[in-house]
């Protein structure tokens, strides 16, 4: 799927999806654009042109722009079985929520350097020395 040309946008709204017996045979399995679930997107979602479903994020391409989704872990883990065995559970459903705004990538740096507990070290103090264990793999130099 191509990003550059398109708009991303996170969904607002979530979309359940019923994989069917022919979804499953149309898929490939370690596709990401034709696995199962990627498949019952492209029928389910309206003017869907294509569909990605990855580990962690589900992407959703139409004519204006993709639509980013969040992939729970029992879907992420239904795919994972269908590449290794080919066996999915159709005729269930499968949820895809919308990514939570702290999950969702801004562009910023997050998080601050100057947060009360922050550790740094001052310009002239001393590392503290490694723990070595002596007589164990006496062959490997450190």
């Amino acid at each position: 799927m191509e990003f550059s040309k398109h708009k991303v946008v996170y969904a607002k709204r979530g979309i359940a999806v019923t994989p069917s017996e022919k979804d499953r045979c149309k898929a490939i399995p370690l596709d990401r654009a034709n696995c199962v679930l990627s498949v019952a997107l492209k029928r389910a979602y309206p003017g869907c042109v294509e569909a990605e479903v990855g580990k962690s994020r589900a992407y959703v391409r139409t004519k204006r722009a993709i639509y980013v989704f969040e992939t729970p872990r029992a879907n992420a883990f239904q795919a994972l079985l269908f590449d290794k065995t080919g066996e999915f559970q159709t005729d269930e459903e499968y949820y895809f929520r919308t990514v939570c705004p702290s999950g969702r990538a801004t562009g910023k740096r997050q998080g601050s350097t100057k947060a009360k507990g922050a550790l740094r070290l001052k310009p002239n103090a001393k590392r503290r020395q490694r723990h070595k264990f002596n007589g164990t793999r006496p062959d490997v130099k450190r």
